[in-house]
């Protein structure tokens, strides 16, 4: 009985660790002379996608921030565009350091 409980014991990490990995399901039918195949996977697996964090319009607006202020263009870059806002909001803080003190605290 110990050395059941034993193995048990120590088997016990693996037997979680196994149940966490995502499993993948392969299933090939043949229809027609034409196979499909089709991939069951884990329902609750975590994609991380990179979502631009720009304030909308309403934003803006809401909190009175000016007119030629810096808008986020969205061209399907994430990257680029979040760099040309970036600097576009630099060179537009330079140029108005005044109207920059009364919006600096805004989330921008």
């Amino acid at each position: 009985m110990k050395t059941i409980f034993s193995i048990l014991l120590l088997l016990f990490p693996f037997l979680l660790f196994s149940q966490n990995q995502e499993k993948t399901t392969t299933l090939t039918q043949s229809k027609n002379d034409k196979s499909v195949v089709v991939k069951k996977t884990k329902a609750n697996v975590e994609t991380v996608k990179d979502v631009p964090n720009y304030p909308s319009e309403e934003y803006l607006k809401a909190h009175q921030v000016p007119d030629d202020f810096p808008r986020y263009k969205d061209t399907g870059n994430p990257k680029l565009d979040n760099a040309r806002y970036h600097d576009e909001k630099q060179q537009w803080f330079q140029k108005n350091p005044d109207r920059f003190e009364k919006i600096k605290h805004l989330n921008l």
